[in-house]
C-alpha cells in the first residue's frame, strides 16, 4: 500500500502518531486531538447531536437520553457536546444513559436498552449513534410493551437505506460512508 485510511480515531491515536513518525501517507476517518496536523474527514457529530434533539423537541420529547459512541473515541466528545448543548439550550432533561455504546454487542445493547426504557423516568426520546444500534433500541422498546413513534420516538444515524426500510417510524440522518470516502 502506498497509503492508508484509519477510522475509529481516538484523542490520541498512536496509529496517527507512528504513520506521521514514519512519513508514511494517511488519512483518518475522524478527527483527533494530538497537535498534529493531518488529513481528515468526519462527520459532524456535534450538529447530528442537537439537530437529533431538535427534531425531538419538535416531536414533543422532553426527556431524552443519548446512545453515544465509546468514550475512547474521538468522536464521542463532538456527539456528547452537542448532546450536552442541545439539552441546555432547550431546556429539557437528560435521562442518563451511560451503561451502553454503539460499539457494544448489539445483545448488550439491547439488554441495558430495555433496563434503560423501563425505568420509571424513562426517557420519550432516544439518540442512537449507528443505525445498527438503533435495532437494539427498537427491540428493546417493542419487548417492552412500548410503541416506537407513540412513547418513544428515536433519532438515529445510518449509513444504508436498511434503517430506513426497517422501521417508518424512525429518524433518520444519512451518514454516507461512500461520499467520506
Amino acid at each position: 500500500a502506498d497509503g492508508i485510511i484509519i477510522s475509529q480515531t481516538r484523542p490520541d491515536d498512536a496509529r496517527v502518531r507512528y504513520m506521521t513518525e514514519h512519513g508514511f501517507p494517511f488519512a483518518t476517518h475522524g478527527r483527533t486531538d494530538m497537535g498534529l496536523d493531518h488529513p481528515w474527514h468526519d462527520f459532524d457529530n456535534f450538529t447530528f447531536a442537537r439537530l437529533a434533539i431538535d427534531r425531538l423537541v419538535a416531536a414533543g420529547r422532553r426527556r431524552i437520553a443519548l446512545l453515544a459512541p465509546s468514550s475512547a473515541l474521538t468522536y464521542n466528545r463532538h456527539m456528547t457536546a452537542g448532546f450536552a448543548e442541545g439539552i441546555s439550550e432547550r431546556g429539557i432533561t437528560e435521562a442518563p444513559f451511560r451503561t451502553a455504546w454503539v460499539d457494544q454487542p448489539i445483545d448488550e445493547i439491547r439488554r441495558h436498552a430495555i433496563n434503560l426504557v423501563q425505568r420509571t423516568a424513562r426517557p420519550d426520546g432516544i439518540i442512537s449513534g449507528s443505525g445498527s444500534a438503533a435495532f437494539a433500541l427498537v427491540n428493546a422498546i417493542e419487548e417492552s410493551g412500548l410503541k416506537l413513534g407513540v412513547d418513544i420516538d428515536v433519532v438515529t444515524k445510518q449509513s444504508s437505506q436498511l434503517v430506513h426500510m426497517f422501521r417508518r417510524e424512525l429518524f433518520v440522518v444519512d451518514e454516507d460512508f461512500r461520499l467520506a470516502g
